[in-house]
């Protein structure tokens, strides 16, 4: 194990301690299975959720999730979380209502999800039918009505982000493999087709095609003039993809940390949950830090709007004074209203009981 790996998980982990030894109380108390939720606010609210995992429907002070790792808000408003450790998709209402709507032998780690613009619903999981999920990676076509998930393409890899082209093709960022590619989901075989990077290899490299790098790309968004904006993990930074594979950096200098500024003068911490809304805003969990970014491209300008920068749970009508852990998935409304985020536990036992869905008010 990496060094710093080491030492991050025992910071992580000293104030976990800390806040048991001052008795730091979460915003919702586990009474006897319910969880005395406060009501919706301003800031950063818990729409839904536990520090107890589970796989329990209902109202939002009764439902459970298993690590919460990915969401999408669809055009009914309702809110679809990939529910990682459960192996379940779950729907969940603005008021934090939640129902299930896939749960099927064969569909397990669900973790990217697209909605196409003719209403049909695409899931990456990292496992296929056989439960397998070393390089596995699968792509699904859930009927929203039923729930019922059929198998598109597997083999893929790891490609946890996925977003829809203009041309109703997918694009995906496979974070292992270091490389996006096109899928086109109305082929009998679909196969991947490479549009950037190289298999394997990473670094950070400007150009175009198989000719540009990328370490650990993670998630990615489309804008109005089909522009991809993806996350480029461990080079810290945001980068721009044209249709034609034209790689460049839209943010971030490459150096660690969490610094507001121009685009290209501002610094991340391991960027990967993306989300964009109608206006072009992108919005960035900066994993790495704990808090969520704003990129305003028009105004070339990158700024903090929550998180404190520690690693934990804690509603806040100041969105700066909130905290926050998994933020591995994210997706705004639209409109800009609100922006929804899975706050799971990373897969750590570090990270054991966070197992819910945030709601930050941007308006």
């Amino acid at each position: 194990m990496k060094k710093w790996h080491y030492y991050k998980k025992l910071h992580i982990l000293l104030i976990f301690v800390a806040a048991a030894i001052v008795n730091c109380s979460p915003s919702g108390t586990d009474n006897g299975g319910v969880v005395m939720l406060p009501p919706l606010g301003d800031g950063v609210s818990t729409l839904v959720g536990s520090a107890e995992p589970g796989q329990v429907d209902g109202a939002r002070d009764i439902a459970r999730f298993n690590n919460p790792t990915n969401l999408i808000v669809e055009s009914s408003g309702t809110i679809l979380v990939a529910d990682f450790d459960n192996g379940s998709l779950r729907r969940v209402t603005p008021e934090g209502d939640v129902t299930t709507l896939t749960h099927q032998t064969g569909f397990s780690r669900p973790f990217g999800l697209v909605s196409s613009d003719d209403g049909t619903l695409y899931v990456q999981t990292d496992a296929n039918e056989a439960g397998q999920s070393i390089g596995t990676g699968t792509i699904w076509r859930i009927d929203t009505s039923s729930g019922a998930a059929d198998m598109v393409a597997t083999d893929l890899g790891r490609p946890r982000g996925i977003a829809e082209l203009p041309d109703s093709t997918l694009i995906l960022a496979d974070y292992l493999n270091h490389t996006v590619s096109i899928l086109d989901p109305s082929q009998a075989t679909p196969a991947r087709q490479l549009l950037a990077g190289a298999e394997n290899t990473s670094a950070h490299t400007d150009a175009t095609g198989a000719e540009a790098r990328f370490d650990s790309p993670w998630d990615l968004v489309v804008d109005g003039a089909g522009d991809v904006f993806i996350s480029d993990r461990l080079n810290h930074c945001i980068r721009r993809i044209t249709s034609a594979g034209v790689v460049t950096t839209l943010a971030g200098n490459g150096t660690v940390g969490t610094v507001d500024g121009p685009l290209l003068d501002a610094q991340f911490n391991e960027p990967a949950a993306l989300a964009i809304d109608d206006a072009g805003i992108i919005y960035v969990a900066d994993n790495g830090g704990y808090v969520v970014r704003k990129i305003d491209v028009a105004n070339n300008v990158v700024t903090t709007i929550a998180g404190d920068g520690t690693p934990g749970y804690l509603d806040h009508e100041d969105p700066l004074q909130a905290q926050f852990f998994g933020m591995e998935g994210m997706d705004v409304v639209p409109d800009g209203s609100f922006l929804y985020i899975a706050d799971g536990n990373r897969g750590s036992d570090i990270g054991e009981r966070f197992h819910r869905i945030r709601r930050l008010k941007l308006q």
